[in-house]
């Protein structure tokens, strides 16, 4: 039948066939905006791990193959993104939170130290009014228990406690095993019950030993002067007794003298817990320089001199305590103020209070020590070149009868015994059997032995640093001085 129609005819037919088909075929602008609107719901974007090659870490692929997709002439038209897939990453390691990871993993397991048992040490702070004995009650332990522990401080330590010292005690069973006395932050005393004896040790801590220094300038007394300068008392003292042989503090002082001291503070754990010696001081009086400094002989005795090596110690202390004022002079004819009679007055009374030390003016041997008469407590003591001195009205002994004792030594306490009217130290100096004057026979007597020449370059030595130190202060004082005027 195609044959009946003309051959035009047919042409026109069949180019009308394939430009329908090619309409069907080719989607139109809305599809081809919508496509590329809206993704294919069957396409994912995956974020690969980076890797060396060079394509993007973003690939489009069909879910439905991984395969790559040749462009044909069906999608022309249609945005397709291909690409090579890259070659699968390495897994992770485990992650450390990963519990699944770790499943069939056992981890080393490390040795743990045993733990040692803590021992029952009890801390016991001494209060006022305390005793050995109220705290070992207040510990829980037996008075048979500090009898045992007692019997073995023949120096009876233990009945000196005083308040805010400590005692460690450590008990089992009700029995002391080990007590520990801490009587200053550098010495403690352990007694050790553990075996069939109880023993003492005296275990000493060394402290950080760092330098301080102080200027301070007369205004008063030496003492004001000394607390104005930041010197504690017991250092003040020390400063009196290395000046004590050549300036009288009661008498002698004048308003504008002034002193540089360099001196020892002790650390622990770097906490300060007191003071040490005065190394170096200088002290200016009316006008006249004296220096001191503190050195160690090759015999190890210790002193204080002057650049020259001069000792500052005479035989025998001006006055043998720090007092507030001479009461009574040495008189051949006084008036007794208990007796009411005319008598000689044989030595010195020097006013101070109830507990001032007393010192021993000088080195010897004591050759009395108790009550004598009106003298009251009185101390003895016989010196070299047939000098004696007494020492009177003593509210407490510290010397016993024979021993030796040396210069500055404490010997005994002011008090008011025997005939006294207030506290006060009657003091007498004794020459060859007669009594002399103890203000104005101590010119007479000749200094302590002062170092020989063949010591003199060990001393320049061993002072040069010292002597500096005080140079600085002398320097610094005399800048404030210029800049104040």
């Amino acid at each position: 039948m195609i044959r009946h129609f003309p051959r035009k005819h047919l042409t026109a037919l069949t180019l009308l066939c394939a430009t329908v088909t090619a309409l069907a075929l080719v989607p139109g602008r809305e599809q081809v905006a919508a496509e590329n609107a809206q993704p294919d719901s069957r396409r994912v974007v995956i974020d690969l791990p980076a890797t060396p090659a060079p394509q993007s870490s973003t690939t489009v692929l069909p879910l439905a193959s991984a395969q790559r997709v040749q462009p044909s002439a069906t999608t022309t038209g249609i945005d397709v993104v291909t690409t090579d897939l890259p070659s699968p990453a390495k897994p992770a390691e485990p992650s450390a939170f990963d519990s699944t990871a770790k499943t069939n993993q056992l981890e080393p397991v490390e040795p743990v130290e045993p733990v040692e048992p803590v021992e029952p040490w009890q801390t016991l702070t001494v209060k006022s009014g305390d005793s050995m004995s109220a705290l070992f009650q207040r510990a829980g332990l037996s008075s048979a228990e500090l009898f045992r522990i007692t019997s073995a401080d023949s120096k009876r330590r233990l009945y000196s406690i005083k308040p805010g010292q400590q005692i460690r005690v450590l008990a089992r069973d009700s029995r002391v095993e080990k007590l520990e006395y801490l009587q200053t932050d550098l010495k403690t005393y352990v007694f050790d019950a553990t075996g069939d004896s109880v023993t003492v040790d005296l275990v000493e801590r060394v402290p950080d030993i760092r330098l301080a220094h102080a200027t301070g300038v007369i205004k008063g007394s030496l003492f004001y002067a000394g607390k104005d300068a930041g010197l504690s008392e017991r250092q003040t003292m020390n400063l009196a007794n290395i000046f004590g042989h050549v300036i009288n503090f009661v008498y002698d002082l004048r308003a504008g003298d002034y002193f540089h001291v360099v001196y020892e503070e002790q650390f622990l754990e770097g906490k300060k817990i007191g003071e040490g010696r005065i190394v170096a001081a200088e002290f200016t009086n009316s006008g006249e320089r004296f220096s001191a400094y503190r050195y160690q002989d090759s015999e190890g005795y210790f002193g204080y001199y002057d650049e020259k090596g001069t000792s500052m110690r005479k035989a025998f202390l001006l006055a043998p305590l720090n007092y507030s004022r001479i009461s009574s002079n040495f008189k051949l004819a006084r008036k007794h103020p208990v007796l009411g009679k005319i008598r000689a007055h044989k030595g010195t009374d020097y006013a101070a209070p109830t507990g001032t030390p007393i010192y021993a003016s000088g080195d010897g041997r004591v050759s009395f020590s108790g009550t004598k008469g009106g003298y009251g407590k009185t101390v003895i003591v016989k010196h070299a070149g047939g000098v004696e001195t007494r020492y009177a009205h003593m509210s407490r002994i510290a010397a016993s009868s024979g021993k030796r004792v040396r210069q500055g030594q404490v010997i005994g306490y002011v008090g008011a015994t025997g005939l006294a009217t207030g506290p006060h130290l009657h003091y007498e100096f004794i020459l060859n059997g007669a009594h002399r004057n103890p203000r104005t026979v101590l010119a007479k007597l000749p200094k302590a032995k002062s170092l020989p020449s063949s010591e003199m370059a060990r001393f320049g030595d061993a002072i040069a640093t010292k002597v500096a130190l005080i140079e600085g202060l002398r320097q610094t004082q005399l800048a404030q001085l210029e800049r104040a005027n």
